[in-house]
């Protein structure tokens, strides 16, 4: 790339992308940027499992510590994604009894379709001292994790919503259409990724005493095309059941 005509443009132009991706890492991906500052050449993955940068991409975590030692001898902050570590074992310390002075009492998250990892990681350590509430967009009242591929890697400990009666615990390309609706599973990764990260922080024993969870799922009462396909992916109907 560096190679052809307009090198100092070129050059720009490659910094600018290499520049976006840490970025978007510090925001997403800040546990690798961890390993990878302590010198470890590792991914995350599920959960608390690692594998090994691959050998075309060991640049990415050698060009982050070289960023790193930069930063760190011309005095400036430290990457974003360090100062969230930080905050984090700060609000480790956090309770009911030291809630900073000027933090609400209660947060409420509403309209947002999905939120980053490190997001959550911040909501969930401000729950230790206040209420957060999540409103969270769900198409369907069922537990649907389980239609999309890859299902083994995206499956959670817990589910909050309940299997829908006569779903096999196991769908494959045998059984899927019989049991999930086609939109659903390939239209809906995002917002399925979501909730299942949001079954991951959820613990409802900790919040029992004081609030139930509130689900609003309600069928579209129009008989439109496009009312009949809300109604089937609410409910997880597969095509021979519309």
């Amino acid at each position: 790339f560096l190679s052809g005509g307009q090198e100092a443009r070129r050059r720009y132009q490659l910094a600018e992308r290499v520049a976006d991706l840490f970025d978007q890492y510090q925001v997403y991906r800040a546990d690798w940027l961890e390993s990878w500052a302590d010198g470890q050449d590792v991914l995350h993955v599920r959960g608390s499992e690692e594998r090994a940068v691959p050998a075309e991409q060991l640049w990415q975590p050698a060009l982050w510590r070289a960023l790193i030692a930069d930063i760190e001898g011309s005095g400036a902050n430290t990457s974003r994604a360090e100062v969230h570590t930080r905050f984090l074992e700060a609000a480790a310390k956090l309770d009911g009894d030291s809630r900073p002075a000027h933090l609400p009492r209660r947060v409420v998250v509403f309209g947002l379709s999905s939120l980053p990892q490190q997001t959550l990681d911040v909501l969930s350590a401000l729950g230790r001292c206040c209420q957060v509430i999540l409103c969270v967009h769900n198409p369907c009242q069922y537990h649907w994790a389980d239609i999309i591929e890859d299902k083994d890697l995206l499956r959670a400990e817990r589910q909050r919503r309940a299997r829908k009666p006569g779903m096999p615990v196991q769908l494959d390309d045998h059984n899927l259409h019989l049991h999930a609706n086609p939109l659903l599973a390939a239209w809906g990764k995002q917002g399925r990724d979501y909730i299942r990260l949001l079954d991951h922080y959820d613990v409802p024993e900790s919040y029992a005493h004081w609030l139930d969870r509130v689900d609003l799922f309600r069928e579209s009462d129009g008989r439109s095309l496009l009312q009949d396909l809300q109604n089937d992916i609410l409910n997880l109907n597969p095509v021979h059941e519309s």
